[in-house]
């Protein structure tokens, strides 16, 4: 009977990946896009010009944290492999180029001009700077390419990743619509060890630099975007066409466990290491081979975490993910300035506080924007630009 029970969890009826013409919600990877939103901002939340002219490095908590944090920054290879994925999975070269990245930029655009229409009226008062030129570049996608330089006066630098995505995004798009398949799958397997090779031998083994530009064209942020999407792509390829395979595959309960092990010392790696914990490697790719092994895992849904972690929780906190990102900077700078400067005294008497008021306030920024910015807006830009008909 236990055996029976047990085989029923890791192996349940098969469902297929098709339901009323969509493709299922893949509920765990939600909670990846979850756990990397989290990582990021308290990776900011602690950097050093975050924490205000005091640094509270005197603060044991503080001090703590920001040793914990440090490796945050890499979930942003896991929101590109999670990119990169759904690039695959959703692929249609049927439609244009021009078509492609329009629903990208109704996707991402309406909440970016939001933060940087807020961003200037707050700037109004003297809080916080605003610089139009920019803001400009971040509005026309350039701030995460080699076409800018020192951005100042912004609060929405994050926005590079996004800016990234529909770069990349596009250029896979416009090659997959007119080469070979094969040659392009070649081209982008070859890109995806370059970037790697290059950013890890020019950066001492990281692979992190956002802003960084070699020899006046290799941009660090587009080298990763092309890897992470790169490696998303050949996973989402995978998937593709071999989703109803795994489906229908069986696993033994002794395979279950052992799979089940595997799971859990992924998912312990990303949460361990990007929250509580510095990983001391020379070579930081290992970062990005667990994040894939573990995509994959999720995706097989064969081991008894995989299974756990497909809830509806988290596909109801990941509609949140993109908002409170975009909004998770202009909060922390004000934070920054009209709470942890000039309030140095109760930042010291209450330290826990101050940073459950912090993470509040971004939580609830970022709500409020999915609610009465980011949902109504794609509502809206949907029933107005409605998708065209595959070529």
């Amino acid at each position: 009977m236990l055996k029976e029970r047990f085989t029923n969890i890791i192996n349940p009826a098969n469902e297929n990946i098709v339901r009323g013409g969509e493709k299922q919600r893949l509920k765990n990877i939600d909670f990846l896009r979850v756990i990397a939103c989290i990582s990021i901002i308290i990776f900011h939340l602690f950097l050093p010009h975050r924490l205000g002219n005091n640094n509270f490095l005197d603060i044991d908590l503080y001090s703590s944290l920001r040793l914990m944090s440090r490796d945050g920054l890499k979930a942003v290879e896991l929101f590109f492999i999670i990119s990169g994925f759904f690039f695959a999975f959703k692929l249609n070269t049927g439609f244009s180029l021009f078509e492609f990245i329009k629903r990208k930029v109704l996707r991402f655009y309406p909440v970016l001009i939001f933060v940087t229409i807020l961003s200037f009226f707050i700037s109004l008062t003297g809080i916080i700077k605003w610089d139009f030129y920019s803001n400009l570049f971040c509005l026309f996608g350039l701030n995460g390419t080699s076409l800018v330089y020192n951005l100042k006066g912004i609060q929405t630098a994050q926005f590079w990743y996004c800016s990234d995505v529909i770069w990349i995004g596009g250029l896979f798009f416009y090659l997959l619509k007119n080469f070979d398949k094969k040659t392009v799958n070649l081209i982008i397997a070859l890109g995806i060890f370059f970037s790697y090779s290059f950013l890890i031998h020019a950066q001492g083994g990281k692979i992190w630099d956002i802003h960084k530009l070699y020899y006046f064209i290799f941009h660090a942020g587009l080298l990763r975007a092309f890897a992470g999407i790169g490696i998303g792509y050949f996973i989402g390829e995978w998937y593709n066409n071999n989703c109803e395979k795994i489906k229908q595959t069986i696993i033994k309960p002794s395979g279950a466990i052992i799979i089940s092990i595997i799971e859990f010392m992924c998912i312990f790696f990303i949460v361990n290491n990007l929250l509580f914990h510095r990983v001391h490697c020379i070579n930081k790719l290992i970062f990005v081979i667990v994040f894939a092994v573990t995509f994959v895992l999720l995706l097989c849904k064969k081991g008894i975490i995989s299974k756990l972690l497909d809830k509806d929780i988290f596909v109801f906190l990941g509609r949140y993910t993109y908002s409170i990102y975009m909004m998770h900077i202009l909060i922390l700078s004000l934070a920054t300035i009209l709470v942890w400067d000039k309030h140095s005294c109760w930042v010291h008497v209450h330290p826990v506080l101050n940073l459950v008021f912090t993470l509040f306030s971004i939580l609830a920024a970022g709500v409020l924007t999915y609610h009465f910015v980011e949902k109504p807006a794609a509502e809206y830009l949907n029933k107005k630009f409605p998708r065209k008909e595959a070529e």
